[in-house]
């Protein structure tokens, strides 16, 4: 028992730590101009510009952001209308808007009962959505982290993308959901956390564009015509862009791309480059090849929790039929193992975290600092070239 607390205390100041940090440098990335914004008509940007309140917007208004340029708005937009007659904002220009929805608040700690659940995020826009020409990426705001107690309180949910009809004219749009906060630390040894806070979807609203649509676990994307509002992930744009071949020839060896999202703390594992690259699109961090998969071997299946937001990957039929009927979805034959022969890569699992609970290296020191951390050694998961 002394060991088990030693060792949530030390992952309470790691996560602390990391906490700190981030809050330091997130102060420090918006640090910009602290410009309360109100938008009463068209505005035109020039330069790389960073708005640090929520902006407001009372007309139908167009933006342009010249071509090279990027405008970001951290705290959302919202144009003080509501339903069926919201403002219409229209993206013109060849540059880039960026905006996030504004996090939710932590759960409040109670170190004696259950922590407060954690607030929900809040949209990135609020209002119809046009794209003319300009490259616009909308992510909604991340459900708050639930409070720290006996029981820990439940995160919030996240916030949708837009909340509004977008319509791409030309360019290129990308909405993502927020993601469901996390379940507050545990500062009892027999409680049982509840659950973490739920992804929105992208869009609440129809699409008028040719679109590339991800399915709610990032995995499968297929060009429609719209409208559709049910992914997590949405990519639209003036032209179908082709998906990806789905009977390519067989190679000799495929490159495994790493991917880290900052927000949920995941690392995805994918052979697709194409996946790879519309999931940097959406904020996620690429890490290069984690490794090298023969053509051929043993499966290694690839499944996913709705509710978590977390994918799990392994080379056990068994493991699998059990997460299947816990819940979780089975999205088939991600990649192949080659033999005990080949490099091991190691499986390593975080008991403390409710998405990202697992990694996957081929660096025995990565596998062993992870641990020295808190992080429970699974043995090698499978085996690469």
């Amino acid at each position: 028992m002394e060991r088990m607390k030693s060792g949530r205390l030390l992952v309470a100041s790691v996560v602390a730590l990391v906490a700190t940090v981030a809050l330091v440098l997130g102060a420090s990335a918006r640090a910009f101009a602290f410009v309360d914004e109100t938008w009463d008509s068209d505005k035109t940007f020039d330069s790389d510009t960073e708005i640090n309140e929520r902006v407001f917007v009372d007309t139908d208004i167009t933006v342009t952001v010249a071509e090279g340029k990027t405008v970001t708005v951290w705290f959302g937009i919202n144009t003080h209308s509501h339903t069926p007659n919201r403002h219409t904002i229209t993206v013109a220009g060849k540059g880039t808007l960026i905006v996030y929805g504004d996090e939710g608040e932590f759960g409040e700690d109670s170190e004696g009962g259950t922590g407060g659940r954690g607030g929900d995020g809040k949209a990135a826009v609020f209002g119809n959505l046009i794209v003319d020409g300009a490259t616009v990426q909308c992510t909604g705001g991340e459900g708050g982290a639930g409070g720290d107690g006996a029981t820990p309180g439940s995160g919030g949910d996240g916030a949708v993308g837009l909340t509004g009809n977008l319509t791409v004219k030309g360019g290129t749009a990308r909405m993502a959901g927020g993601d469901g906060g996390a379940v507050g630390f545990v500062v009892n040894d027999d409680a049982e956390g509840p659950t973490a806070g739920k992804s929105a979807k992208a869009v609440e609203g129809e699409i008028s564009a040719n679109v590339i649509q991800a399915s709610d676990d990032g995995e499968t994307y297929t060009a429609i015509e719209g409208p559709t509002t049910g992914a997590q992930y949405v990519i639209a744009t003036s032209e179908v862009e082709p998906g990806p071949d789905p009977d390519p020839e067989p190679a000799e060896a495929q490159d495994m791309f790493r991917l880290y999202n900052p927000y949920s703390g995941e690392h995805f594992y994918t052979a697709s480059a194409y996946e790879r690259d519309a999931l940097v699109g959406l904020g996620w961090h690429g890490e290069g090849v984690g490794w090298i998969a023969p053509a051929e071997g043993a499966p290694v299946y690839r499944l996913y929790n709705s509710y978590a937001g977390d994918h799990h990957y392994t080379v056990s039929a068994f493991e699998r039929d059990h997460l299947v009927q816990l819940g979780w979805t089975d999205e088939g034959v991600g990649w192949c193992s080659a033999g005990e022969n080949g490099v091991p890569v190691y499986r390593q699992y975080n008991p403390y975290a409710s998405a990202g609970t697992h990694n996957y290296t081929t660096s025995e020191h990565e596998a062993m600092a992870l641990v020295e951390l808190g992080w429970l050694y699974e043995g090698i998961g499978w085996y690469g070239l």
